[in-house]
């Protein structure tokens, strides 16, 4: 078992967070449900680089005809973003939200864990509605950017 992820089950233990521990990798699984849906959340310990890094990914997957549009949004997005940045994959559509932690050089602590959790699936959940305007709405990356205003994570 990796020591940082030792310290993230700790956390969530505490926060009681519901999760499993995924087989073969030093990686474990929640479910978060917010203002506008549910979804995965995947926390991966790199041990050997001393970071730990969070995922959340949405339900959802981009139509091929949708993927620059939608690619356009999180990149408008993510300009704005201080901390952490969506991800799509173009092959299959999956859109992602990350967040991460580099310990190298000192510890990994509880607080640490919470604001990296917390700040990711808070993030996601507030700008989750934008990207599905612009997929099912037909809105574009203009139009929903200027909806959001700055927040601090």
């Amino acid at each position: 078992m990796s020591l940082l992820l030792t310290v993230v089950e700790e956390f969530l233990n505490r926060d009681a967070w519901p999760y499993h521990k995924m087989e073969g990798v030093t990686a474990i699984q929640t479910t978060f449900e917010g203002k506008t849906g549910k979804w995965s959340c995947f926390i991966e310990s790199l041990e050997n680089i001393k970071q730990v890094v969070v995922y959340s990914v949405a339900a959802i997957k981009v139509p091929i005809d949708k993927r620059m549009t939608v690619a356009e949004l999180m990149t408008r997005l993510n300009y704005g973003i201080r901390y952490g940045n969506f991800e799509m994959d173009f092959d299959d559509g999956e859109i992602r939200f990350r967040t991460s932690i580099d310990v190298e050089g000192t510890q990994l602590l509880l607080p640490m864990v919470k604001q990296l959790l917390h700040s990711n699936v808070a993030l996601m959940d507030y700008y989750l509605p934008g990207i599905l305007g612009v997929l099912y709405s037909n809105r574009t990356p203009e139009s929903v950017i200027n909806e959001f205003k700055e927040i601090s994570f």
